[in-house]
């Protein structure tokens, strides 16, 4: 079992993390973080999700969609073999 956290951050927070972790100087809807392999086979995080709720009223997108959107990056990032022996 594992979690993952869901962070719902402002435009200036958004913009600084899409700054610092892909040199892009503007806010973004969605970022995601995993936190690596070894975290898949504890109990414990799995990565974080930033939501950027003003980013997402702007481009007319729902929060579901979001969420939804940073699942899929987050679980692109774990390889197979690592599901399956979940």
């Amino acid at each position: 079992m594992f979690s993952i956290n869901v962070n719902f951050v402002d435009s200036r927070t958004m913009r600084r993390f899409n700054k610092k972790y892909r040199n892009l100087d503007k806010p973004t809807t969605v970022l995601t973080f995993y936190y690596g392999e070894d975290q898949v086979v504890k109990d414990t995080c799995l990565g974080e999700v930033f939501i950027c709720l003003a980013q997402a009223k702007k481009q007319n997108l729902t929060v579901t969609k979001l969420i939804i959107h940073g699942f899929s990056n987050l679980l692109s990032q774990i390889p197979a073999a690592k599901l399956k022996s979940t």
